[in-house]
């Protein structure tokens, strides 16, 4: 993060609206319309919705654009558009065997004084809808929620780490990190998919957004100066499981002893079974843990270029302070900080209904890093306020 630089970029005030579903039940169909509004920008245009996998759109109304679908991404594009124009789009979605719920994605591009500008709007969120209960005859399914870690060692100052999980509710959010000390180094082997993963500091983490469909296992290597580095790993995991959060740690390994058999090595290995929970942290009235911080913030505006300080208060009237995140090619304006979510959707309410910006939206952090809302609002156990 850095203070905001003064340079110069127009983005038009386009303008976004859309009634898309906030769950979908396996096979079945919705209609989803979206209202852009174009502002001043005209000419060349694309609008583009990524859909997480499972989901099959289809044009309904395109406004004159030509349309395509592939690898879960909608493509409107149209050669000319008009200043001021509202464009009326609208797609049937269809919910296939291998959707389990997640992220949407939009943004609107245009070209501006030769420059292509990407508008990004509210990332939304649609989950899998339960369609009936289990039937009488079906067998009860063990929804305990545990991680097995396994040590195998494979030379000196070198093994091998298996996390094995198990009795998570597939689709759901899914986030586990690990811990090693500070003589120690990780590098990840196997992540079953996982939507984030991340190596920093001392920690490996894994992030979810929708959980596997059964049981699996994770394997990571861990190296270092010292002969017990497995001693020094500990660990949590987080989910959701009926609509509840649910916490487990993984506790620091104990003692090996010598291995009984050289000739299998697989005697060596050191299994705990932990399903005990979470120690208690010290957290806020909001019940934030003070060991990393949530912190909830609004985004203004993301670009491929600068812009200064009196661009945002001419063009928006918008005269917050403002704070700059560069991620890959993206320069991401951002306002406010909150303890608590509803805050901070607030904050957001109130800067869409007075200032004329591209779709404003709610971001999360833990410490410096920025995280997904849904893994803020688990970890900080608060509610999500549309």
């Amino acid at each position: 993060m850095q203070p905001l630089v003064l340079s110069g970029l127009i983005n038009h005030g386009v303008v976004e609206e859309h009634n898309l579903p906030a769950e979908l039940a396996i096979g079945e169909r919705a209609m989803a319309t979206w209202s852009l509004e174009t502002g001043s920008s005209g000419g060349f245009a694309r609008f583009q919705v990524q859909f997480p996998p499972g989901i099959i759109a289809e044009s309904l109304e395109n406004a004159g654009a030509s349309f395509t679908f592939e690898n879960g991404r909608s493509k409107f594009i149209w050669i000319e558009t008009a200043p001021d124009q509202t464009i009326n789009l609208k797609m049937k979605l269809t919910a296939t065997k291998d959707f389990h719920g997640g992220i949407i994605t939009q943004w609107f591009s245009y070209i501006s004084d030769g420059t292509r500008q990407d508008v990004e709007f509210e990332p939304h969120h649609v989950s899998v809808k339960n369609q009936s209960e289990p039937q009488a005859n079906e067998p009860e399914v063990n929804t305990e929620f545990s991680i097995a870690r396994t040590w195998f060692s494979e030379g000196p100052n070198l093994g091998r780490v298996t996390l094995s999980i198990s009795g998570h509710e597939p689709g759901q959010f899914l986030k586990i990190e690990e811990t090693i000390g500070t003589q120690c180094s990780a590098e990840p082997l196997e992540d079953s998919g996982a939507s984030l993963r991340d190596v920093y500091d001392q920690s490996i983490l894994y992030v979810w957004q929708q959980a596997p469909s059964s049981a699996f296992e994770l394997q990571y290597r861990v190296m270092g100066q010292s002969e017990d580095c497995w001693a020094s790993i500990v660990g949590q995991a987080s989910t959701v499981i009926d609509g509840a959060v649910q916490e487990i740690q993984i506790a620091a390994l104990e003692t090996p002893s010598e291995n009984p058999d050289p000739e299998n090595p697989g005697s060596d290995e050191l299994v705990q079974l932990l399903r005990s929970p979470l120690p208690s942290k010290t957290t806020d009235s909001n019940g934030t843990s003070t060991g990393a911080p949530i912190r909830f913030k609004v985004q203004v505006l993301a670009s491929h270029q600068r812009v200064n300080a009196t661009f945002f208060a001419q063009e928006y009237q918008f005269t917050r302070p403002l704070v700059i995140e560069e991620h890959e090619e993206w320069i991401k304006y951002i306002t406010g900080s909150f303890d608590a979510y509803k805050s901070a959707r607030d904050a957001r309410v109130e800067i869409r209904e007075s200032h004329d910006l591209p779709g404003p939206f709610v971001t999360a952090y833990s410490g410096n890093r920025r995280i997904t809302v849904q893994e803020a609002l688990l970890i900080s156990k608060q509610n999500w306020i549309p």
